[in-house]
């Protein structure tokens, strides 16, 4: 009999034992503590990303020119320094000898017209015709005979400075000058420049960099002038430069695309730098263009979570966590815009566990 209590003591206690840990399991895993968060105004941009390279302003290209003549040689070599007007190459040219004869032909010319002048002075003295030496011997002529041999004397003088004009224009065009004070920065001696194919040289202004990009014809809309733009490089990831956007082109160019795609419509963006950099003119780089910046409600990235194709956040409302579908937009990195759903007053958790469910029971740490 005493046995049989004993039992059916001990049957108790292990029944009312598992009923208590049973609820505090309950207790436990419906009130988990969480930490929330009410909505706040953040501000957000939309940006346009794109490749770039770091160009020079101003450069020149000096292309072979045969009208100049027979190319003599090229006078400066990579690397140096250049001012506006430094001659870079020099053609072969007879312009001296044009020169000097087209001197000789104005000064032949003047000498003409100064004696013709001499005549139609002594004409006007004697109030008579003068006479002159001819092919055929002394001949008289007239003041008005005079006058017109005057006007083609004129004429003459013209002409012989029109072709001393060409002449010395001739000569200067035999060296071909920089344009820009810079850096010699390619020169190129081989077939390909010497047939007439790429630049003989090339001067760049170092001091003055931007930074080309392209751009599709939808960003291109979005892009204005003056909108700031963030610029970095593969080749230094832990270095930034800004810039602000110079121009943008007003038409479209081609592109080709690889593997014999169809070509691509593309709108050239000029960069003007802010800060100097530190790559090479030429160097790969990436620009962030920030088209447009606002002000809106956001919540932590991590408050967000999917409802199937949808978003949610969940919003503890009276010590129970609900979920409540939202629309997000924008997102820097750490928060993300809510355009609906919740508002400035709700109790939004931080970082929701991954197995909180719609209306269970929470605690706010």
């Amino acid at each position: 009999m005493n046995r049989k209590k004993w039992l059916i003591g001990a049957g108790i206690t292990v029944l009312v034992g598992a009923a208590i840990a049973v609820y505090s399991m309950q207790v436990t895993q419906g009130d988990p503590a969480v930490n929330v968060e009410k909505p706040k105004k953040a501000p957000f941009s939309e940006n346009v990303m794109a490749s770039g390279t770091l160009e020079s302003e101003k450069v020149q290209h000096v292309f072979l020119e045969p009208e100049r003549g027979s190319l003599d040689k090229v006078l400066v070599k990579p690397g140096d320094k250049v001012k506006e007007g430094t001659p870079l190459v020099q053609y072969q040219s007879s312009g001296r000898s044009e020169i000097r004869q087209a001197e000789l032909d104005l000064k032949r010319a003047k000498l003409n017209r100064s004696q013709l002048y001499r005549q139609l002075k002594e004409v006007q003295q004697k109030g008579a015709p003068t006479t002159v030496s001819g092919e055929n011997g002394p001949q008289a002529v007239s003041e008005k005979e005079i006058r017109h041999q005057i006007q083609l004397a004129n004429v003459e003088v013209q002409q012989a400075e029109e072709r001393l004009k060409q002449a010395r224009s001739n000569e200067a065009k035999r060296v071909v000058k920089s344009q820009y004070s810079g850096t010699v920065i390619r020169v190129n001696q081989s077939s390909e420049a010497t047939q007439g194919g790429g630049p003989l040289v090339t001067v760049a202004d170092l001091e003055e960099l931007m930074v080309l990009s392209e751009v599709s014809e939808y960003d291109a809309l979005k892009i204005k002038e003056d909108q700031k733009v963030e610029i970095r490089s593969d080749a230094l990831p832990d270095k930034k430069w800004s810039g602000t956007v110079m121009e943008v082109a007003p038409a479209p160019e081609d592109k080709n695309a690889s593997n014999g795609g169809e070509s691509q419509v593309v709108y050239p963006v000029k960069i003007d730098l802010n800060d100097k950099v530190s790559v090479k003119l030429g160097a790969r780089l990436i620009v962030e263009i920030t088209t447009s910046t606002k002000s809106a409600l956001s919540v932590p990235e991590s408050a967000v979570v999917k409802q199937g194709s949808n978003d949610a956040v969940y919003v503890v409302e009276k010590g129970k966590a609900y979920k409540k579908k939202v629309k997000i937009g924008a997102t820097d990195g750490k928060r993300v815009e809510i355009v609906s759903g919740v508002d400035a007053h709700d109790k939004v958790v931080t970082q929701p566990p991954a197995d909180l469910s719609n209306g269970a029971e929470v605690k706010i740490q």
